[in-house]
């Protein structure tokens, strides 16, 4: 795609709410500048790109409520620690288990996965960026993904039972 050879481009927040389908370029993964990629409820399919995790100077990638599919790409644990603050995937259609390359991300202070088909037990790894310092924000459906430390538990119809902390 074009797109990506927009090299000095900082912020993508155009995105939300446009009705786009498709899937996301791998080739948005060269946007060396990026600090966000905001493209909520459009109707977004495919795969995360495990390009993403070359996007250095990102803060926040939010993706929340498109048909997205796969695994979370473990490769977003290799985003800039010291700047990435908020990750949101909830309500798409994504699978697997939550990398335990995210617990790199030691300046993250939300993290929303719930209304995915993610399983298995919140890596100690994450989690610990919560409990151990406070500052995380997780909410995951706690049906399918065990979570000692999550603020926030959804049930099967995504909505939010109870906090859990």
């Amino acid at each position: 795609s074009t797109l990506g050879n927009l090299s000095k481009l900082e912020y993508m927040i155009i995105l939300n709410h446009n009705s786009i389908s498709g899937t996301i370029p791998s080739d948005l993964g060269r946007l060396s500048m990026l600090l966000g990629f905001d493209a909520d409820y459009n109707e977004l399919t495919g795969s995360i790109p495990t390009t993403f995790g070359n996007l250095r100077n990102l803060e926040n990638l939010n993706l929340r409520g498109n048909n997205l599919s796969g695994t979370i790409p473990s490769t977003l644990g290799n985003l800039n620690s010291s700047v990435m603050e908020s990750i949101s995937l909830i309500d798409n259609s994504l699978t697997g288990t939550i990398p335990t390359e995210l617990g790199r991300l030691i300046r993250l202070s939300n993290l929303w996965l719930s209304g995915n088909d993610l399983t298995g037990t919140m890596p100690d790894e994450v989690w610990g960026l919560q409990c151990g310092r406070g500052m995380l924000n997780i909410a995951v459906d706690c049906i399918e993904v065990k979570c000692p430390c999550c603020q926030w538990c959804y049930d099967v119809d995504n909505i939010c039972e109870e906090e859990c902390v």
